[in-house]
Order: structure tokens, then C-alpha cells, then sequence
């Protein structure tokens, strides 16, 4: 999974092996830059011709991954998805704090592993 791009994306794609695949979920990299999100997941998104040479040659399949391709399957996901929980099959870790909340103070607890 791809959720980088850049520079270290540059640096492990020639070491895919043939028909390999490379689901593409973000490209934090780029998010400041100027460059639509279809050609960054695009092959055109491959910034060297001899990786993108390579890519081809090995049949490597690189793909973006986006929630919203999967839109007509919400529903039926929300359904299934539910039940599971009701059931007890799918166990949702959560952290609850009984105190007064603090969205920035909760943020740092996650970003740091103190909460889920």
C-alpha cells in the first residue's frame, strides 16, 4: 500500500516483483503540491521513465484505492457491517473518557497511543 508517493515511492518501486500490485491510498507527499490526485495515481504519477518502463515491463499493477469507488456497496456494507458488531464478531476498540472532553488534548493522547 501506497500512502506515501514521493521520494520514497521513487525508491521502492524498481524493487517490485513482476506482477506485483501497489494499491495507491493517499500520496501525503504530494498534498501540497499542484498536481490533480488522478495523475498522481496515474502512471504519469511515476516521476522516472525507467521505473515507469520497468513498472510496465514487470506487469506491475498500480492502482489507486478510494472508499468512494466502492460507493454502491455502503448500504449493504453498513448492514453486514452492523450485525457483526451486534453479534459480537467484529470487537470495536474505543477509548471513553468520562471527563470534561478536549478535542486538542484527545488528538495528542492519540497521536501518542494513549487512546484509540
Amino acid at each position: 500500500m501506497d500512502n506515501v508517493g514521493g521520494e520514497i515511492s521513487d525508491l521502492i518501486l524498481p524493487l517490485m516483483n513482476p506482477n506485483g500490485r501497489v494499491p495507491i491510498c493517499g500520496q501525503i507527499s504530494n498534498y501540497n503540491k499542484d498536481i490533480k490526485y488522478m495523475e498522481m495515481v496515474s502512471e504519469e504519477g511515476v516521476s522516472d521513465p525507467q521505473t515507469r518502463k520497468l513498472l510496465k515491463e514487470n506487469n506491475v499493477d498500480r492502482k489507486r484505492f478510494l472508499v468512494l469507488d466502492y460507493e454502491n456497496e455502503w448500504e449493504e456494507a453498513m448492514v453486514e457491517l452492523s450485525q457483526m458488531v451486534m453479534n459480537g464478531e467484529i470487537v470495536i476498540p474505543e477509548t471513553i473518557d468520562t471527563n470534561t472532553f478536549d478535542p486538542g488534548q484527545a488528538f495528542v493522547d492519540m497521536m501518542n497511543g494513549g487512546n484509540i
